[in-house]
């Protein structure tokens, strides 16, 4: 009879960011395993002959769409509190992603999270004239959308030689207990403009950002430990 496993869980919530953006789901789940395994923090594997750290990810992001930060649920095989992992974990990972937090327990983002998505484009009147044709209620994406305010941050975050660029911020809300879907908004803002436009920037972020109120544990939780100042 098989004993019954005893994990010990930790959230990581990565940054995707700069050319990195371009890095498919599967390859952004291997460079956080392998910042995990060069971190010697004792990771929990799958059963069988090729061996893999189990571990829950995100959704899968839209090729070229950024983030400001994915979560990855970590079984650990014994007890670490954050802050050790976030030490242990350190710089180890490559350049475009970074470690924004950890906490202990499980902490999935939930389903009926609200996200926006920063749009930036070098033709201005082809991306004003595609959200203008869009209704707000998108049964395809799972939900509806609406235009909000940029962020000053965001807009003052931008390198100078994209001072011509024109930055719209979208959000994408779904029903209680569904899920948008970023991928099918794209689709039908690319539909929405026959002559083309082209995207520079896609970057995503959760709407209610990291606060306590996005932070909704999976059965019983440990206390949060976010990363110390300047790490």
């Amino acid at each position: 009879m098989n004993q019954a496993r005893v994990e010990f869980p930790v959230t990581v919530v990565i940054a995707k960011e700069g050319e990195l953006c371009w890095l498919g789901h599967l390859d952004f789940a291997r460079a956080v395993e392998r910042a995990f395994r060069r971190s010697g923090l004792p990771l929990s594997f799958t059963e069988g002959f090729h061996k893999r750290a189990r571990m829950r990810l995100p959704e899968p992001l839209p090729l070229g769409v950024g983030s400001e930060g994915e979560r990855f649920v970590v079984p650990l095989a014994e007890e670490r509190s954050a802050e050790a992992v976030a030490s242990a974990l350190g710089s180890g990972f490559p350049r475009g992603l970074r470690l924004v937090e950890v906490r202990a327990g499980a902490w999935p983002e939930p389903l009926d999270v609200a996200v926006e998505l920063e749009l930036e484009a070098t033709e201005p009147a082809a991306l004003e004239s595609a959200l203008a044709a869009l209704p707000a209620d998108a049964p395809a994406i799972g939900g509806t959308w609406q235009r909000t305010r940029a962020p000053a941050m965001a807009l003052a975050d931008r390198p100078r030689d994209r001072g011509t660029s024109s930055v719209a911020v979208v959000r994408l809300t779904p029903p209680a207990g569904g899920r948008v879907s970023a991928g099918r908004f794209l689709e039908l803002l690319k539909q929405a403009a026959p002559s083309g436009f082209a995207l520079t920037r896609i970057h995503r972020r959760v709407a209610l950002g990291l606060g306590p109120v996005a932070w909704q544990p999976e059965a019983s939780s440990l206390p949060s430990s976010p990363l110390p100042p300047g790490r």
